[in-house]
């Protein structure tokens, strides 16, 4: 068993993600401010944002898209558990396959970058945007805390499976096989 289970870290993200929403809305200044953004940004040589000095209809417009998202995965997380492991088991991977390239785009693509030789049309990019320190330091976050509930669920998988297989022999009077004897598969 999992030291922390995948749905306890799906709550604490939607905490986390209605606490950025909130900030969004009132002072978005401490969010770009905040120690991890300004480390992490800066051993990734990233720039860093300086137009979230006070709230505009862009924070406001996050604001409202992290609330949403955070609703949902609310409601989500609080079905039945067999149910929310196989929601869990199919959206976690495509919020990986997501996350995975675009931190990588952010880190390569931005401005002295690995793939960026410096040319004309670098320079011009729109997306360049959006790569700053604070849109890579919430991609990696997030990117770490779902393949985190990733290999929670695995092992959430895995539990309920062997539970299943010992009520079906306990239903037909066997006795368990050597799957269901134990619960880790680690002596």
């Amino acid at each position: 068993m999992a030291l922390i289970s995948a749905f306890t870290i799906i709550r604490a993200s939607v905490v986390c993600h209605l606490t950025l929403a909130y900030f969004f809305l009132t002072a978005p200044q401490k969010i770009v401010s905040q120690n991890a953004v300004l480390v992490l940004g800066d051993s990734m040589q990233m720039p860093h944002v300086t137009d979230f000095d006070r709230a505009t209809p862009v924070t406001a417009f996050i604001a409202v898209v992290l609330a949403l998202l955070a609703l949902s995965d609310f409601t989500a997380v609080s079905m039945t558990e067999p149910l929310a492991v196989e929601y869990w088991s199919s959206i976690t991977p495509l919020r990986l396959a997501f996350l995975f390239p675009f931190t990588a785009y952010i880190y390569l693509f931005k401005a002295g970058g690995y793939a960026n030789n410096g040319g004309k049309y670098f320079e011009t990019r729109s997306s360049e945007l959006w790569m700053n320190s604070f849109t890579f330091t919430f991609a990696f976050l997030e990117l770490m805390m779902w393949f985190w509930v990733f290999v929670s669920l695995k092992d959430q998988r895995r539990e309920i499976a062997v539970k299943v297989l010992k009520e079906q022999s306990k239903a037909q009077g066997r006795t368990p096989g050597p799957l269901t004897s134990y619960a880790s598969p680690i002596s």
